[in-house]
């Protein structure tokens, strides 16, 4: 998973969409921990926060969030 995630990441600095200084482990940790967080947690954050992130239209947002924050992260600076 490591090394796809490298060649995706090598993909995107070639064409300049992504930065140079992204490492693949790190990259890849932080993006299961996202979604991991949110599915193992789900009962305890739906008790104290009273959101249900097991329904769709949470996830939804959720996930666009993640999307948008991984996005910003990689992209090269001009």
């Amino acid at each position: 998973m490591v090394q796809l995630i490298s060649t995706i990441l090598e993909r995107g600095v070639s064409t300049g969409h992504f930065r140079r200084d992204v490492d693949p482990l790190d990259f890849y940790v932080t993006l299961v921990g996202m979604g991991y967080y949110i599915a193992s947690n789900r009962y305890t954050i739906s008790v104290f926060a009273g959101r249900d992130y097991a329904e769709y239209p949470e996830r939804e947002k959720m996930s666009e969030m993640h999307l948008a924050m991984l996005e910003a992260y990689l992209r090269s600076t001009p």
